[in-house]
């Protein structure tokens, strides 16, 4: 039966419902909503304890068996829970979105706003009942890396010819305390205060280590390099103390004299031309002149581990002047000598350990054909990735060359040193990359790196075809670049680029201009010469010639037309007369109404180079969307964030359960999707390149690889704690938030990872703001009040120094975004969400005001700014312009 008033009668399309009321316990009225309750559906406190269920979309309800009182919609724009003649509703004068309801026999107009909106989920008791903590269901708790640490014996990278340890040094070993003669250099025994001296040191070496703080790890996981560099800790800040205190004794003489006699006994067998001998001796160069003096004699080495690369010499013999230009002076003449014999493997050695030269060992060592050793040399001495994976295409390794580029960076400038030297190589080593960029999606790339191979035309056709599939920008290039390779496709090339020049949206005109530049570059063909008159003709009705002022010449003189060359001087450069956002002196502001909205809640929302939209809508999937909002594709994995690829063609979706993260791989042109993992992540970059992602695991940064079938790190950035991880997709850069003792760190690497490019310490910055609060976000993060101001927040960009931005409300999780000149952030206010457009410096260009929301996100990629809410509403704005370029509204 109807509870309350029931004006209606028979059947009708109903928006809601209203329950409770006339003496219905508040109780009952909830069971009743949360029996009706379906995505989509809203629910509004009103007067009397009653409650407006709002459905997501119209039902045929009939009033005699309703749960409650029907509401229905008004042409114009009223909720009524009765009919409403002509003359009562011009009495009424009610406005658009409001409710019109009997109460004690008079009727009442009911304002709906953000204030009334009720959660229901706030309704459920949840008391007693306990989560069992989530567990991935991998066989790996923690991610694998994929390529080995190389070995850091230089006896096992350059050859079994390098000397090994002096008989001499295992003697030595074993004598203490006996007397010996100074004068003779063949037996040095340790001083006694040596031995001491290197005894505590080992004991406050083994103190302080035990101090350091370290994170937990699986015993099945392998050790990471940390990629941070070397700060003095307080054992060497120690040990430099105690060395300079025990110098100013007497003891400095008898040192200094021991000393000499090691280099002395070196220099003799330098001079007697027993060079096998010698180099056991041998003292590596190296250090700045501010390492503190040694406090123990120096012994022929145990070991030959390369030691280029780390923190250099942490002591400095004594007694000998200019010790470092006597030595170098040497090493240089034995190198010539060595070389001069034939002596390839012993000349490396010289090179690489005692003149700390590995880069010129790696040179010398492929000069003479020896690429194997060159290649394990550089991997050795952890030199540039480009020179590592130039030496192991040398060595004929692609496999590890690639594997290398995949976690340093540097194929391109590898190629570009092999094509000097050796170009088939370089060539296959092009071709092999072309294949890895094109299964990670990036086909444009792929192309731009085959297509001046020969025999490479049917690969880059292959991938053209591939590339024209993604739509806007990208496509415009390729189709452009087909016009020159495959000019037999003649009538699809001129149909394809006639569609794309007659074009009128936003999106459009982006895509003509990258067409008309990659025209413009083009040899000279009737296919392309017939593009440019095309393209041209495009300019000139679009008025836009002044974005580009040396283009109309270029395709002026391509398309050779005397009559096209006219309209050109005739119309001159017009240039558009609105100012862009960036030169406006206040900012813009744009709302939407709370009533103009959709029926699912959008999580997070992704502009394609098509043009399309991909929207995660949680439980409901992954939705694909034409420029209309059409759904196209439905993808059925569950979705609370997306990670796109650069190019646009790989996406991971993203799903929280609890500590555990699942994630499925989505392939948007292919329009396919499978499970991937189920990871323990704590932050991760909403961008990657195709191939590689960079997350937080465990708390420790993880660069994965997103083509392996399991959970594989390419690489990690050290043991510091990752509070959020961020990436560039403009600049290729990496940032990370990482706790590094008691400080707080914000860390920025450049394209190739294994050079830390700044370091901040964020600390008194946080302190300064009175931290009450600290939000790991995707690509930044928040810190809280600061007493006087209604908020703010510490945004740390990649590419550029952690500013500070104000707000005046909420700021919501994963609602803080930055990339290229601009920041966005949302934040909640009364009466709906706000999401702001900043420069860089904090300075606001435009507010998107979204009435009814309580969630939104916001995304910058490609110099647009996409927001989305709970409400079901989609927007895609113009960085550059504040135009509305798209405003979707989705549906079941």
């Amino acid at each position: 039966m109807s509870t309350g008033a029931v004006s209606h009668t028979g059947s009708h399309e109903a928006v809601g419902l209203v329950v409770g009321g006339s003496g219905v316990p508040i109780s009952r009225a909830r069971e009743r909503v949360l029996a009706l309750w379906t995505v989509g559906c809203e629910a509004h406190l009103l007067p009397d304890d009653r409650i407006l269920l709002r459905f997501g979309a119209p039902r045929r309800l009939r009033a005699h068996d309703s749960p409650g009182a029907i509401v229905t919609l008004m042409a114009s724009g009223l909720l009524t829970t009765r009919p409403l003649d002509a003359p009562t509703l011009a009495a009424l004068d009610a406005p658009a979105g409001s409710l019109v309801t009997m109460r004690a026999g008079r009727l009442e107009i009911v304002t709906l706003d953000a204030r009334a909106r009720v959660d229901p989920s706030a309704w459920l008791d949840v008391t007693g009942i306990a989560l069992a903590p989530a567990t991935p269901l991998g066989p790996e708790p923690d991610a694998a890396l994929a390529l080995p640490p190389p070995s850091t014996d230089l006896r096992t990278a350059i050859g079994q010819r390098i000397p090994e340890r002096a008989a001499e040094a295992r003697t030595l070993a074993q004598i203490t305390g006996r007397a010996a003669d100074a004068r003779s250099p063949d037996a040095l025994p340790p001083l006694v205060v040596s031995r001491w001296a290197a005894r505590a040191l080992g004991w406050l070496r083994g103190l302080f280590g035990s101090l350091r703080p370290a994170l937990p790890r699986s015993a099945s996981a392998p050790a990471a390099t940390s990629l941070a560099p070397h700060r003095p800790s307080l054992f060497d800040r120690i040990v430099a103390w105690l060395s300079e205190q025990l110098m100013r004794t007497r003891l400095s003489r008898t040192l200094a004299a021991r000393h000499a006699a090691y280099v002395a006994r070196m220099l003799d067998l330098f001079d007697r031309g027993n060079v096998q001998e010698a180099l056991k001796w041998a003292i590596p160069l190296g250090g700045d002149g501010d390492a503190p003096p040694a406090l123990a004699t120096p012994a022929p080495r145990a070991s030959l581990t390369i030691t280029v690369g780390g923190r250099g010499p942490t002591s400095a013999i004594t007694g000998l002047g200019d010790l470092h230009s006597l030595l170098r002076r040497r090493y240089l003449d034995v190198l010539a000598k060595l070389q001069a014999s034939g002596m390839i493997d012993e000349a490396a050695f010289v090179l690489a350990e005692l003149l700390r030269d590995p880069a010129g060992a790696v040179a010398l060592l492929e000069r003479h054909g020896r690429y194997l050793q060159a290649a394990r040399l550089a991997d050795a001495a952890a030199l540039e990735p480009p020179v590592r994976i130039r030496t192991w295409m040398l060595a004929r390794d692609v496999q590890r060359a690639s594997a290398i580029a995949r976690r340093h960076g540097g194929m391109a400038l590898a190629i570009t040193m092999l094509r000097r030297t050796q170009p088939a190589v370089a060539d296959a080593l092009a071709a092999e990359w072309a294949s890895h960029l094109a299964e990670s999606g990036a086909f444009v790339e792929a192309v731009d790196m085959v297509r001046t191979i020969p025999g490479a035309r049917g690969l880059a056709t292959a991938w053209i075809e591939r590339a024209l599939e993604i739509g806007g920008v990208p496509s415009a290039r390729m189709l452009a670049l087909r016009a020159s390779l495959a000019p037999e496709r003649w009538d699809d090339n001129r149909t394809r680029a006639r569609t794309l020049l007659e074009d009128e949206s936003e999106d459009g005109r982006a895509a003509r201009m990258a067409f008309s530049v990659a025209v413009a570059g083009e040899a000279p063909t009737a296919m392309t010469r017939t593009l440019a008159r095309a393209a041209l003709r495009a300019m000139l009705r679009d008025g836009r010639l002044s974005a580009h002022p040396d283009l109309p010449a270029r395709l002026e003189l391509l398309a050779d037309d005397a009559a096209l060359r006219a309209d050109r001087t005739r119309l001159g450069s017009a240039a558009p007369t609105e100012k862009p956002l960036a030169e406006r002196t206040s900012p813009t502001v744009l709302r939407v109404e709370e009533k103009d909205a959709g029926v699912i809640a959008v999580h997070d929302a992704a502009l394609l180079p098509s043009g399309r939209l991909l929207v995660a809508l949680g439980e409901a999937g992954v939705h694909l969307l034409a420029r209309d909002g059409r759904v196209l594709a439905r993808f059925d994995v569950p979705a609370d964030d997306l990670v796109i690829s650069d190019a646009g063609t790989r996406v991971l979706a993203l799903a929280r359960r609890g500590a555990i993260t699942r994630i499925a791989r989505i392939d948007p042109i292919a329009r396919r999707c499978e499970p991937w993992w189920e990871a323990l992540l704590t932050s991760f970059a909403p961008t990657f390149d195709g191939g590689a992602w960079l997350v937080g695991e465990r708390g420790r940064a993880t660069l994965v690889d997103v083509l392996d079938a399991g959970w594989t790190a390419l690489a990690r950035l050290g043991d510091e704690v990752c509070v959020a991880t961020t990436r560039s997709s403009a600049s290729k850069e990496l940032g990370l938030l990482a706790v590094v003792g008691s400080s707080l760190e914000w860390w920025r690497y450049d394209a190739v990872m294994s050079r830390l490019h700044a370091r901040r310490d964020l600390s008194k910055m946080v302190e300064g703001l009175g931290v009450t609060q600290l939000a790991a976000d995707t690509t930044a993060w928040a810190v809280g009040r600061r007493e006087g101001v209604e908020g703010s927040v510490l945004c740390p960009l990649v590419s550029a120094p952690p500013v500070e931005l104000p707000i005046d409300g909420e700021l919501l999780p994963r609602s803080l975004v930055a990339a290229g000149p601009h920041v966005a952030l949302a934040t909640r206010l009364s009466l709906g969400v706000r999401v702001d457009l900043r420069a860089s410096d904090g300075r606001p260009l435009l507010h998107v005001l979204l009435d009814g929301a309580q969630r939104a996100t916001a995304r910058l990629s490609h110099g647009t700014l996409v927001v989305a809410d709970d409400r079901g509403r989609v927007l895609t704005i113009d960085t550059a312009s504040g135009a509305v370029v798209r405003s979707v509204r989705v549906q079941t």
